[in-house]
This record gives structure tokens, sequence and C-alpha cells, in this order.
């Protein structure tokens, strides 16, 4: 408990203005993207799929795939957020969040060259499992910027802030999906 508080205290000495007033407005845009892209790819992920040719059983797995990335994002992230705030509290949320980022844009590129190698009959059967890949790091992405952000609201903010700035983020990530 001494060596959290200690923590805290590098963490809260970091920052001129409240820590989880500096990173909240940043999670809030976040998981609001995160959940407008869940709500854009989803209804349209099976005739993306099918207009490659995809067997119908790709699309099963380009959707389960996408919760296995969440899976291993939320574990490795949780991790590498826990390692960052004891190295470098001031830093530390920044370098996680550039780290999911990363796996963000890497799926989002790859989601998006599946189209191309899916119009060429030379490219054309790998393009399913391009998606599927891309769909898999899009979920790491997702897992680990939410391990993150409660991570830092819970280690950062306030106790009593703790609940409103958590369902505040919960609200934002309502409003993604609509």
């Amino acid at each position: 408990m001494a060596q959290h508080r200690g923590n805290l205290r590098e963490v809260n000495e970091c920052c001129r203005q409240p820590p989880h007033e500096q990173w909240v407005p940043l999670f809030k845009v976040q998981v609001f993207f995160s959940c407008v892209s869940f709500s854009i790819i989803v209804p349209s992920i099976a005739l993306y799929l099918e207009r490659m040719g995809a067997a119908q059983w790709v699309l099963g797995v380009a959707v389960a795939v996408y919760s296995l990335g969440e899976m291993v994002g939320s574990a490795v992230f949780g991790r590498a957020m826990t390692r960052a705030l004891r190295e470098d509290p001031a830093a530390g949320p920044r370098t996680a969040l550039l780290q999911t980022m990363f796996f963000g844009v890497a799926g989002s590129a790859l989601y998006v060259a599946a189209d191309g190698l899916g119009r060429s009959e030379a490219t054309r059967s790998i393009a399913p499992a391009v998606v599927v890949a891309g769909r898999f790091l899009g979920g790491v992405w997702t897992g680990g910027k939410m391990v993150v952000e409660q991570t830092y609201v819970g280690v950062a903010a306030e106790e009593s802030r703790v609940t409103p700035l958590t369902s505040e983020i919960g609200v934002f990530a309502v409003l993604g999906f609509v």
C-alpha cells in the first residue's frame, strides 16, 4: 500500500492539474472512435468478405478473432501500463496509449489493404486472411487501450472521482455505438 501511495504522489506531482483531468478527455475521444469503428465494421464485414470470395466460415473467424485480440491486448497492455506507471508515472499513459494506437493503425491499414488485395485475381485468395489479421490487431488495440484507460483512472484519480470518471468514459462508448 505504501508503494501505491508513493506512485500516486509521483503521478500527482508530475502535473499542474489533477492527473485524471489531463488524460480523461483523450480517453473519451478514443473510446468513442473505437466504438464507432466497431459499429461501422460489424454490419458490413459479411458483405466485405463475400466480395472477396471468402468462405462463409471466415466471417465467424473474423468476428471472433477481434475478441481474442481484445483479450491479448488487455493482458499485454495491462502489464505494460503497470510497468510504465512504476517507471515513469508522468509519461506512462502516453507511452502505453501510443503503443496501443500502433496496433489500431496497423489493423486498420490491413483491413483497408484487404479490399485492394480482394480486387486482384493474383492476391484475392489472401485477402480474407488479411481481414482476419487486421481484425485481430484492431482487437489488440481496443483491449489494450481500455485497460490502459481504466488502470490510469483507478490509480491517478482521487478515490471519489473514479466511479464518475469511469461512468463518463462509458457514456462516450455508448455514444460511439449509437
